[in-house]
């Protein structure tokens, strides 16, 4: 089941404050730290999975209105 608004913003919070200082001190151009390249990693594949849930959820809608 894919995610509501509340329970994204939830969740990348969550990832954020695993890796303290992670956006301190970076310019827009500067490379990521490894803890920032986890921090993106991570939101990405949380992402990634809401966007499969909710493309199954539709496709189940989808077959089941046949």
């Amino acid at each position: 089941m894919p995610m509501n608004e509340e329970q994204i913003e939830r969740a990348i919070r969550e990832i954020m404050a695993a890796e303290a200082g992670v956006l301190y001190g970076a310019a827009a151009n500067a490379q990521r730290s490894v803890a920032g390249k986890r921090v993106f990693d991570a939101i990405g594949a949380l992402l990634s999975a809401d966007v499969n849930a909710a493309g199954e959820e539709d496709q189940a809608n989808h077959d089941n209105a046949r």
